[in-house]
């Protein structure tokens, strides 16, 4: 698909490369920049209010996993809302905001008993993950390492082969009764690509986090406006908590401090940027499998589609 020079009515359909994939991923994102982060911004309000609930209602925080469950089933569920947007761009349909959540509404019903489906396998896999990383001290280290090592493969792997499922949801609908199949099937003998392209943006969107904070950290260091710790030690804080096992030293600032907010403010507003993105990734990825396996014109499916959905 050529996003950037497509002027007809309809989308020009061709099989993209990874590089390609990333590349429109960028430009939708620019071009329709304030619906996408309209849309973000709800998200991270609904998320902020949801945890300043939880804290105001229980300060001993007694249901902390239920708090992160709710987490991250609005994290999920907002995928859905990107891809609905996303998906109607595609098509080169216009929609705002209020059309898109009135979409959304329509199909999270459904949509929420696949995320069930599709937690419990990956939640199972991540559980075994902790224990043997728990007993590591304990037992064999190679045999717990490998252990580990097989836990995260295979959780990576279901994580793929899944990736799909929120697009064949919205664009599929009744269609598909069973959208993980559905996923796995469209995915099936692309693994690879689709891993690499996925884990290239994953990539360069912790690239461009850590550059995003990094720099105003210091550019507010020069003008004494990041509180009473040590700028090159927020810094380095940064660097070390961007990648995971390097993450053990503890913050130079305490929790509360004019440091800890105004760092705090910088992971929301780059959170907030970089939200949508993953999101407008998978959608191009299924339309782009959708065109390589099942070699038809998805505009001759257009109308159909619109039917459907009234």
């Amino acid at each position: 698909m050529s996003i950037e020079n497509s002027t007809d009515t309809h989308t020009n359909l061709r099989i993209m490369n990874w590089m390609e994939i990333i590349d429109n991923v960028f430009h939708l994102y620019r071009k329709h920049f304030l619906l996408f982060i309209g849309i973000s911004i709800i998200y991270f309000i609904v998320d902020s209010v949801e945890d300043k609930l939880f804290k105001l209602l229980w300060k001993n925080n007694p249901y902390g996993l239920i708090e992160e469950l709710i987490s991250y089933l609005l994290s999920e569920l907002v995928i859905v809302v990107f891809v609905v947007a996303a998906s109607e761009i595609y098509f080169q349909r216009h929609i705002t905001i209020r059309d898109t959540f009135q979409r959304f509404v329509n199909i999270s019903p459904r949509y929420l008993v696949n995320v069930f489906i599709y937690l419990i396998p990956l939640s199972i896999l991540l559980l075994i993950g902790e224990i043997v990383s728990a007993g590591i001290r304990y037992f064999s280290m190679v045999i717990l390492i490998s252990l580990l090592l097989l836990t995260q493969i295979v959780r990576t792997y279901f994580l793929i082969i899944w990736q799909l499922y929120a697009p064949v949801i919205v664009v599929e609908g009744s269609m598909k009764p069973k959208p993980m199949r559905r996923s796995r099937a469209l995915i099936r003998k692309s693994w690879w690509r689709v891993f690499g392209t996925i884990f290239t943006l994953k990539i360069l969107l912790r690239a461009i986090r850590i550059i995003f904070v990094v720099s105003f950290v210091l550019l507010l260091g020069m003008f004494g406006l990041m509180g009473d710790a040590p700028v090159w030690d927020i810094v380095e804080y940064v660097l070390r908590s961007s990648i995971g096992f390097l993450s053990g030293k503890p913050p130079p600032f305490q929790s509360g401090s004019t440091s800890y907010i105004i760092l705090m403010s910088l992971y929301s507003v780059i959170g907030i940027l970089i939200k949508p993105l993953h999101a407008i990734a998978i959608t191009l990825i299924y339309f782009n499998q959708r065109v390589k396996r099942e070699g038809f014109d998805i505009e001759m499916k257009i109308s159909q589609d619109d039917v459907l959905r009234q």
